[in-house]
């Protein structure tokens, strides 16, 4: 942790948002004087100003900070520290859906149902519309171990240079294979180049549609790289409260897709821990598979506002 405050001053924050761990070392009788000492020091370059700052309200900074994405289970803690920019475009905000999906990917029984699912040979991931891409590194950290090739994008380069910086800097995804791009649904020529179409086996995608132009965006994106046997989820905010989720909802009865759908997830409830004034809307989370997709269990919903 020393060696992170001499390296990247910028990093302080992240930690000064604050690691608890470093209280506990200061105020316990069970540490030295000298390790309290070390970890008083620590603790001071950590809280130098500009201070981390709590979670902003909407996910919209007033200025450059600092937050603590807590989207763990007690079966498997995570914390994802990130710095989110200073600027008020959707890709700079925290989405509350994302923090809703990363907490479902940490359920037990969630990575489990990826791991016999999804069994055998290097599986490949694409979050589309990221911004922050809480919800990728989630499955990065909680289910994409050696076997996955996760891959997170956005549409604003700024975005995408955002979040490999935050990626570099999380423990949880070290010995993982994440790299960060550039996707333009609307424009993609470069990135299925490289990719190539309908080779990416789970595609996610949060609070990607609150306008009306975005709908069909997102259906072209899944058409074109989800794998003939893959899984998408969606998780969007309900039809009353963003633009575009009503005619998603209709272009997904129209077309060609197998689709679940469970309305009315409580994000306020699965967001508990956070500190923070939570935007209160109600959620639809969308599992999404090809219509001729063969028969085959789907990943354990049950209880998704609890």
């Amino acid at each position: 942790m020393r060696r992170r405050v001499d390296d990247d001053e910028e990093w302080t924050r992240a930690i000064g948002c604050v690691d608890q761990s470093l209280m506990r070392v200061i105020d316990g009788d069970e540490s030295s004087s000298e390790v309290r000492a070390s970890a008083s020091e620590v603790f001071e370059a950590c809280s130098k100003p500009p201070p981390g700052a709590a979670w902003p309200a909407f996910g919209r900074a007033q200025e450059a900070t600092w937050v603590a994405a807590h989207v763990g289970s007690q079966w498997r803690p995570l914390s994802l520290r990130l710095r989110v920019r200073n600027d008020r475009t959707v890709s700079a905000m925290v989405w509350h859906s994302s923090l809703v999906l990363g907490r479902w990917f940490s359920r037990a029984e969630v990575a489990r149902w990826f791991a016999d699912t999804f069994a055998g040979a290097t599986r490949r991931f694409l979050e589309i519309g990221g911004g922050n891409c809480i919800a990728g590194m989630a499955f990065a950290a909680q289910i994409g171990d050696g076997k996955w090739d996760v891959v997170l994008t956005d549409a604003d380069a700024e975005a995408v240079r955002n979040t490999m910086y935050n990626a570099s800097k999380q423990d949880s995804l070290r010995n993982r294979s994440v790299r960060c791009e550039t996707l333009d649904w609307n424009a993609d020529e470069d990135f299925c180049a490289r990719h190539g179409a309908r080779t990416f086996d789970v595609i996610i995608g949060t609070d990607v549609v609150h306008e009306e132009s975005m709908a069909p965006g997102v259906l072209r994106a899944l058409d074109r790289y989800l794998a003939p046997d893959g899984l998408a989820i969606v998780v969007n905010p309900a039809a009353h409260s963003r633009g575009g989720a009503a005619s998603f909802q209709k272009l997904l009865d129209e077309r060609a897709w197998r689709v679940e759908t469970h309305h009315g997830i409580s994000n306020s409830i699965l967001c508990v821990g956070i500190e923070e004034e939570c935007e209160d809307v109600p959620l639809d989370f969308y599992v999404i598979r090809r219509r001729e997709t063969i028969d085959l269990d789907l990943p354990p919903m049950q209880n998704l506002g609890n």
